[in-house]
């Protein structure tokens, strides 16, 4: 396939996630967006950009690495301040990462591999949903990929670099450096002197813990260590959700069976050898299966939420594809089960919709609460005593969510109820039992509504 057609394709897959993810792009912050990362990044531009421990309050940091929160801020410097344009930083390195992905899969794969893995990695959810979050996922996935580009490729230098980058981002990133280590030691034959690079990664992530010690006295932020859990109950519930939600669900099942399938079948004719002819596909294939098995086994320990598993939606399709693309050989089947995969994605990244921000149910809850904050300002409501939820109070009462100003924020906002309060508000995407059940001991009198589908937030005043 000639460059001009490569980057013909790679125009067309861009400029149709772009529009696709045009509408969401000035959307407010939303969850995590709104209460962690887009606090910390405006500090950080605020108060000077940084990679050390001490550049955040570690309510903001939550103990991570910085090299996420400083390029966003950078990109502040440069681009502008508002949250267009920050979801623009977030659609930059998505878009980046469709990039990767199909150069990875071209040098190592296949031309055809490249051309299906990319196309199908932008039509899932959990892509178009993280896509134009600032949320650290998949600044980590576009890391981890370029770092086993450039370990393929021997260039052990830009693996340390990229690898480096990759840790300072989050600390999951110790699964890309733990894969690489140990597959260099079963698999390369040759040991040189450049091979003391691969553990060159390992040096920023240790200076940044030792400088995270000497600042705040711990290692690791306390609250992530309470979530630790070592249990054999706990681990394989955790494992069974990332190997669930990357193989199985949103359609991604008929992708995982049907390169299963044709695998076993190649197998069972003795036609194996034709896949992986290849040494470098094999050695590939081999490497991306070990990274995310050392994930999802790492993960198991932690703390677990959907959006975390973004680091193994593109090694699981450049794996299934490569596996379908060479085991189908008749060009009329391939081309049907590519659409089948792709109707399937698009389906349910459309028709499939939670509360969570692995799926783009997060953009009607967005909509809904900007139009409940909007209309708390302009009914001039600064000075009321509000009761809400964790997040919403965050919403109406934090310039840096998105949805107020310093100018017309609230003032008095709280999660607790009193005799001061004047108007409680609930929202669908958080359960608060104790709001619930206090407006209707005290019958309170539900005065608005705002809801679209499933998202829907009561305004509720003293009778």
């Amino acid at each position: 396939m000639k460059l001009y057609w490569q980057a013909l394709f790679l125009l067309f897959l861009l400029a149709a996630v772009v529009i696709l993810k045009f509408n969401h792009v000035s959307l407010p912050f939303y969850w995590d967006e709104a209460w962690a990362y887009g606090p910390a990044v405006y500090e950080m531009y605020h108060h000077g950009l940084s990679l050390l421990p001490d550049a955040l309050p570690t309510d903001l940091s939550r103990g991570h690495p910085l090299l996420f929160h400083f390029s966003a801020a950078l990109w502040m410097k440069i681009f502008g301040t508002g949250v267009f344009s920050l979801h623009c930083f977030a659609m930059a390195i998505a878009l980046s990462l469709l990039v990767v992905i199909f150069q990875f899969a071209k040098y190592f794969l296949s031309i055809q591999t490249a051309l299906m893995a990319s196309l199908l990695m932008g039509v899932q959810s959990l892509f178009l949903a993280q896509a134009s979050l600032l949320l650290p996922e998949m600044f980590l996935s576009l890391w981890i990929i370029v770092s086993l580009l450039f370990y393929l490729k021997g260039k052990y230098a830009l693996y340390a670099i990229s690898a480096s980058c990759a840790m300072l981002t989050k600390e999951t990133a110790v699964t890309l450096l733990l894969t690489v280590v140990c597959f260099h030691l079963i698999f390369q034959k040759k040991k040189t002197f450049n091979s003391l690079l691969l553990i060159v990664p390992f040096i920023p992530w240790i200076i940044f813990t030792l400088l995270q010690k000497h600042y705040h006295g711990w290692y690791f932020f306390p609250e992530h260590i309470g979530f630790l859990n070592f249990s054999i109950v706990h681990i394989a519930d955790i494992m069974e959700n990332y190997f669930s939600l990357i193989f199985i669900y949103y359609g991604r099942n008929i992708i995982f069976f049907t390169a299963l399938a044709a695998l076993i079948f190649v197998i069972i004719r003795k036609q194996w050898k034709n896949i992986f002819s290849n040494e470098i596909s094999m050695q590939t294939f081999i490497l991306l299966c070990v990274f995310m098995a050392v994930f999802i086994c790492f993960g198991g320990i932690n703390f677990y939420s959907d959006r975390y598993a973004l680091p193994l939606l593109a090694p699981f399709l450049l794996c299934t594809s490569f596996v379908v693309v060479n085991c189908i050989r008749k060009k009329a089947v391939l081309y049907f089960l590519v659409s089948v995969f792709l109707f399937t994605g698009i389906y349910y990244s459309y028709s499939y919709e939670t509360t969570s921000d692995h799926n783009l149910g997060y953009i009607k809850y967005c909509r809904t609460q900007k139009q409940c904050v909007d209309y708390f300002i302009s009914n001039k409501w600064q000075d009321k005593n509000i009761g809400t939820t964790f997040l919403m109070r965050y919403y109406l009462n934090n310039p840096a969510s998105g949805y107020v100003t310093e100018e017309n924020k609230m003032l008095h906002v709280t999660q607790t109820v009193n005799d001061k309060t004047e108007i409680v508000v609930l929202l669908s995407s958080e359960n608060d039992n104790d709001l619930e059940q206090f407006v209707i001991r005290e019958k309170w009198t539900l005065f608005k509504i705002f809801s679209e589908k499933s998202a829907i937030i009561k305004v509720y005043k003293k009778v």
